[in-house]
């Protein structure tokens, strides 16, 4: 018999380990990779325009300078169109500002050691990156270890308690969002609403501080409301979480003390804060700034989101799909409906946004859901060893199944936007960082491809018996031989009809550990060989396993601005060894050009 302190500790380890993960893993200090972006621009501008830039009414007119020198391949000049939508008749920042609150004190105290320490006070030098890092990790911490306390409430069992939040962590897109995408909102709200359904709970089944348990659920219900006005649907979990109708004593609320009253100033402040920034915003209390982004409730795309392979939150976790098994063993007869009933009244809500996408990350927010009925179907299995094992195992290879799948996601062997069953399947057990520009099949429309095998006599460079990927012949670059011949040909009139315009070059190299580094060109002429537009890729070692033949794609997507400057030209494609140093044997160059439809695309 384990004691208490012993899970305290290895819950700690277990912290620990995600510590580790994060170092490991994240970059750190990236210009092409902050830990505040993405939508996070949208939650955090609210603390600079307030705090540094005196921005009263919130037009942001300051923000694309600050951020000017502190990333890379966002766009100084239209960073801001991260968040800014037309309201009306003014520009707003659509993202809510109750992610800010949460981020103040973190803030604060960033801003403090930017003066103390002479680095730029705009808001978005590296103290403010580490501020909002620090953030994200703490309200994980938090957010877990409410988990904990919660399900052991539930089941009793401490190693239940521990066993659901290691499982959850690494066995679902709440590892990925809390080591890589840090200023977006979900794990946030994960930490909110759990807490809220923590002492929701309390408050509905114990006599004990139910003032208090109330006071701080309602405190909570306006923070998670003020994050994403959505959440405020979690109240309808509430009747799952009534076990003893008698436990409330409705008379405490006539005896309010400090700390309720506290607590109750705190809420009216959350709430009166946002009124007062939406107002001063937008001109309006409740204002729907997400009006120019629909919902399509009849065409839902629920295998999309559930089983495609592009964002399928179940293909992926499969965890989350295995829970949904306990609602067999929660207690009540129509009660046990509640909690999966909500997720996937959820799961249906987002699956039909126009960015159905975000489905995967949106039902984050409620992962205790899942926890729950996890740990009461452990707990059922708890006095059968055999059978408790058998789970454990099941949910374990859940666990190595998900990381296997995110570690190929962020060594391109997977793409999370065009994923197809091919790729999916081709590289199932892939761990080699790749180079890959994926083509959905079922969205091409018209093809056309220049392939080059090195197997005609007629081809200029030099021709090698061996070694060689297929066929008789490959060729090789090295110190007299820095560039290959050009492959491509003309591009053809469908290349220019309605759709998305496409090119990929795929080729097989084999190096040896001489050769650091080599670039690829994708040139574009038109018939008096000016050169109409030109597309380079830079290759580094870490994509080549040397003395092995290695597959890469190199592709771009073409704007209508890049097609108008590509009638009447051809392309070509080269290798260069730019560095001169050791062999590079290139076998297998394919040049494909494409015609695709939108059915691969990630919105309607």
């Amino acid at each position: 018999m384990h004691s208490k302190l012993t899970y305290r500790f290895l819950f700690l380890g277990f912290l620990c380990s995600i510590l580790f993960s994060f170092f490991i893993i994240r970059p750190l200090n990236s210009p092409w990779h902050r830990f505040i972006a993405g939508d996070g621009l949208g939650y955090y501008a609210y603390l600079p325009a307030a705090f540094i830039y005196h921005d009263k009414q919130y037009h942001y007119e300051w923000f694309n300078t600050a951020v000017e020198k502190h990333y890379q391949g966002i766009g100084s000049a239209s960073a801001d169109e991260h968040f800014l939508v037309k309201y009306k008749d003014k520009k707003i920042n659509k993202y809510y500002p109750g992610l800010s609150l949460l981020w103040l004190p973190f803030f604060a105290l960033a801003h403090a050691c930017a003066l103390v320490f002479q680095f730029p006070a705009n808001g978005f030098s590296l103290p403010y990156q580490w501020g909002m890092a620090c953030a994200s990790l703490f309200y994980l911490f938090l957010g877990l270890f409410y988990l904990r306390k919660f399900i052991f409430r539930f089941s009793g069992k401490a190693w239940i308690a521990l066993a659901v939040p290691v499982l959850l962590f690494y066995g679902t897109p709440l590892f990925d969002f809390a080591i890589n995408l840090n200023a977006l909102s979900h794990v946030y709200s994960f930490c909110i609403i759990t807490a809220f359904a923590y002492y929701a709970f309390r408050f509905l089944n114990e006599e004990e501080n139910s003032l208090y348990h109330f006071c701080l659920s309602l405190f909570l219900l306006a923070v998670l409301v003020s994050i994403r006005p959505l959440n405020v649907l979690v109240l309808m979990v509430l009747p799952a979480f009534i076990f003893h109708k008698s436990k409330i004593k409705w008379n405490v609320f006539l005896k309010p003390g400090p700390v309720h009253l506290l607590l109750l100033v705190l809420t009216l402040g959350v709430v009166l804060r946002q009124f007062y920034i939406l107002k001063s915003a937008t001109g309006e209390i409740f204002p729907n700034t997400y009006s120019g982004e629909p919902f399509y409730f009849l065409h839902p795309q629920l295998l999309k989101a559930a089983f495609g392979f592009q964002y399928g939150m179940f293909l992926y976790a499969p965890l989350l799909l295995l829970s949904l098994a306990g609602v067999g063993f929660y207690p009540g007869k129509i009660k046990r409906w509640i909690l999966p009933g909500f997720f996937l009244m959820m799961f249906y809500i987002y699956a039909s946004w126009w960015f159905w996408p975000i489905t995967n990350r949106a039902l984050i927010d409620f992962y205790f859901i899942p926890a729950i009925l996890l740990s009461v179907l452990l707990l059922s299995l708890s006095a059968n060893r055999m059978h408790r094992t058998l789970v454990l195992l099941v949910f374990f290879l859940c666990v190595v199944y998900y990381q296997l799948k995110q570690l190929q996601f962020r060594r391109g062997v997977l793409d999370a936007n065009y994923t197809h069953a091919q790729l999916y399947l081709k590289h199932f057990f892939k761990t080699h960082k790749s180079q890959q520009f994926a083509v959905p099949p079922y969205s091409i429309v018209q093809q056309q491809v220049f392939e080059q095998g090195f197997e005609e006599a007629s081809y200029e460079g030099p021709r090698l018996g061996e070694p060689v990927y297929k066929g008789n012949f490959s060729t090789v670059l090295d110190d007299k031989n820095e560039y290959t011949r050009e492959f491509g040909g003309a591009l053809p009139d469908f290349f220019f009809e309605k759709g998305l315009a496409k090119i990929r070059f795929s080729v097989f190299v084999l190096v040896d550990e001489s050769v650091p580094e080599f670039q690829v060109y994708m040139n574009f002429y038109t018939k008096n060989k000016t050169q109409a537009l030109s597309i380079p890729f830079y290759v580094k070692q870490d994509v080549l396993i040397n003395g092995q033949w290695t597959e890469l794609q190199f592709g771009h997507e073409f704007t209508a601005e890049e097609l108008t400057l590509l009638k009447d030209t051809k392309v070509a494609v080269y290798l260069w060894n730019n560095t001169r140093k050791g062999r590079l044997f290139v076998d297998e160059a394919n040049v494909e050009l494409f015609l695709c439809d939108r059915s691969a695309e990630i919105v309607p």
